[in-house]
């Protein structure tokens, strides 16, 4: 069986920073899932209007602040 290869260690004393984060994704205010397109609906269900994938917590009891 062939070596495995193994990929480059960094140093035990180094540290990685990213230095440009315009490339890092950021959630706008708010929560992140209202904004989903396919909000509210089953990705693999055959009936995907009878089951509610996103639920306001509050709607069940759920006290907010």
């Amino acid at each position: 069986m062939p070596p495995v290869p193994r990929a480059a260690a960094f140093p035990a004393n180094s540290t990685v920073v990213a230095s440009d984060l315009s490339s890092l994704a950021f959630a706008a205010d708010g929560y992140w899932l209202n904004d989903l397109s396919g909000n509210g609906k089953a990705a693999f269900n055959s009936n995907p209007a009878a089951y509610k994938v996103f639920r306001n917590v509050k709607e069940y009891g759920a006290k907010g602040t």
